[in-house]
């Protein structure tokens, strides 16, 4: 009897114990204080890119955007990745058989282009426009892909729940950082190469938490859990100077936290739309975020600062969600892209000077 006792005394334990810890991260996330306080850097006047040529068509979702050089970029879509001149003419057409592009990543010193796709990172060479490898060890979506401080390694995340990292030079799995907490969808390192920030969540479920975590680069340990969102965390990017990291959500928000203590110094919370990408200027603190989802219009991207917490420009430059975003290295030119099967090219020479 009294084994039946503990037994049902332990079952009822780990059904409660879940949710309860859910609920905690939510209420921390909900603790939060929005960003603000500071005047708009032009009140009553939103600033709106010039737009360079007509939206880029697809055959499917443009699911992923990169910038190889000023002058050039790559987006990746269904079974195809296509590479632009920054004005918007077409390069040329690669055809793969790995499903929809959902990450790139460029070394400019290798002069490689690297496409994470279901299962499999592509690996491919922009002069003769061919794929020239294909690294496996994935079991689900290649979601996001970064490099290295020092250019030899690159990391990538999946929700598969592992992290793996690879040489570049061979191609090989160095390590791999497997049974993460949930699916993994975003990573960074940091400017120095010490940190690695990791975006986690549950898309199937409406109630998990987006986890947000520090991991050492060097021993591959966690180091912290920070203040998670309130919904799957889509995005997570470092500032130039590593002070801050910012993460973007299906929450609708995005988070800034101090790297050195850990904790989140507030939210952004102009977007009514799930957060789907975001990229951070030279400057430490302009950002531009891109949104969108299920329910219609506010298909967007926006321009703001994180010393002012408002936006100084807003654009809708699609009919569906905004998926990614990627600016070239002069920060001069923007390229959005979205599935509503175009990619749309702006200019952002006559930005405003913080």
């Amino acid at each position: 009897m009294r084994r039946r006792w503990s037994f049902l005394l332990t079952f009822l334990l780990l059904c409660i114990l879940p949710p309860l810890a859910a609920q905690d991260l939510e209420k921390a996330a909900e603790g939060l204080n929005r960003l603000g306080g500071k005047k708009p850097t032009l009140p009553g006047q939103l600033y709106e890119p010039q737009r360079i040529g007509r939206p880029l068509t697809f055959d499917d979702w443009v699911s992923s955007a990169c910038w190889l050089d000023d002058s050039h970029f790559a987006l990746g879509s269904f079974d195809e990745l296509r590479l632009y001149t920054a004005d918007g003419k077409l390069v040329k057409k690669i055809k793969h058989d790995a499903g929809p592009v959902k990450s790139l990543c460029y070394d400019s010193n290798s002069k490689k282009l690297f496409a994470g796709c279901h299962q499999r990172i592509l690996v491919i060479d922009p002069e003769t426009y061919k794929v020239i490898s294909k690294w496996k060890g994935h079991r689900g979506e290649v979601n996001d892909l970064t490099l290295s401080a020092d250019s030899t390694q690159l990391i990538s995340i999946s929700n598969d729940q592992t992290i793996r990292i690879w040489d570049l030079a061979s191609g090989s799995q160095v390590h791999a950082i497997e049974k993460l907490d949930q699916p993994g969808y975003s990573v960074d390192i940091s400017p120095d190469g010490k940190l690695l920030a990791i975006g986690l969540g549950d898309e199937s479920s409406s109630t998990a938490p987006g986890l947000v975590q520090l991991w050492s680069f060097e021993t591959r340990e966690k180091i912290a859990d920070l203040t998670p969102h309130k919904k799957q965390t889509t995005v997570v990017r470092f500032t130039h100077d590593g002070a801050k990291l910012l993460t973007g959500s299906i929450d609708e928000r995005i988070h800034v936290y101090d790297v050195a203590t850990h904790k989140a110094l507030g939210y952004f919370a102009g977007h009514p739309r799930p957060v789907n990408d975001l990229i951070i200027l030279n400057d430490n603190d302009t950002v531009i975020s891109a949104s969108g989802g299920q329910y219609k219009k506010l298909f967007e991207f926006k321009i703001w600062r994180i010393s002012e917490g408002e936006a100084l420009g807003s654009v809708e430059p699609h009919e569906d969600a905004v998926v990614a975003i990627a600016v070239s290295p002069d920060e001069k030119t923007l390229v959005t892209a979205s599935h509503d099967k175009t990619a749309v090219i702006f200019s952002l020479k006559d930005m405003p000077v913080p």
